[in-house]
């Protein structure tokens, strides 16, 4: 089972609380064009069922509602839960992946986004969500590849921010190029039916804030592994947020979408 050694808790290696939810609201509106754009590949009929899987803050869970599914999202983290709730659209419960059993019935959708790449066995993760999907139904996956950024001019502080990014994931269980190998971790019994990639590029906006957030909540775990002190991370901080002030280019981490369908 999925984190047979670490529980998912244990492996996240991302702030929860205010903070996380300041990422992952900016990340979200950041990756809304390409989620919505995958989503509209899919043959919806109104009711469908769908399950949501590390639903974080609901972002994914709306849209799927806003199409007419019957939306039940799954998260381990309450906090972020509590905020989901205050929108409404969908059915939220406090659950691991590896918990999926407990829920009852299948579902026509299942989907996951920027999930995986934090588990320490994806496959066994994708196994779980495709034993909640009725026959015929989709599966419908996004994770990151982090060594894809893009930046102009160049910033060493940000190729840096990378480095360290892709080996704190390494250590904590995780894998940051997961979004390349979405498609190895399908079983058998699923046929892909899109595989694509998306990656946004941010000349200005809230956006472009992504990295300096997303460097400044893995500190600790940058000063447990002994990869960057207190002094660096500071200073990588500092270059990476002047960079982004002045013009220039930066994108997200490409996003590499599946979807796959149930053998019937």
């Amino acid at each position: 089972m999925v984190g047979e050694a670490l529980e998912m808790s244990d492996i996240y290696l991302l702030k929860r609380g205010i903070l996380g939810a300041l990422r992952l609201g900016v990340l979200a509106e950041a990756a809304a064009p390409g989620t919505a754009s995958l989503l509209d590949r899919l043959p919806w009929q109104e009711g469908w069922t769908c399950l949501d899987v590390g639903c974080g803050l609901g972002f994914v869970a709306r849209e799927l509602a806003r199409r007419g599914g019957q939306v039940t999202g799954v998260d381990n983290a309450p906090e972020f839960l509590e905020a989901a709730r205050q929108h409404g659209q969908a059915d939220y419960h406090v659950l691991d992946v590896q918990e999926l059993e407990r829920l009852p019935g299948f579902y026509q959708l299942v989907s996951a986004r920027y999930l995986l790449s934090h588990l320490a066995d994806p496959a066994e993760a994708v196994m779980s969500m495709t034993r909640k999907l009725r026959p015929g139904g989709y599966l419908v996956l996004e994770d990151v590849d982090f060594p894809g950024h893009v930046c102009h001019p160049p910033c060493p502080a940000l190729d840096r921010y990378l480095e360290l990014y892709q080996e704190c994931a390494r250590r904590r269980g995780g894998d940051a190029r997961l979004g390349r190998k979405l498609s190895s971790l399908l079983p058998p019994d699923m046929q892909i039916r899109h595989f694509g990639m998306v990656q946004p590029l941010h000349l200005a906006g809230v956006e472009r804030r992504v990295p300096e957030l997303t460097l400044s909540q893995i500190g600790s775990a940058l000063r447990e592994f002994g990869l960057a002190s207190r002094g660096e991370l500071a200073g990588l901080l500092r270059e990476i947020r002047s960079w982004r002030r002045r013009p220039g280019v930066v994108s997200l981490a490409p996003t590499y979408q599946i979807i796959a369908q149930k053998v019937p």
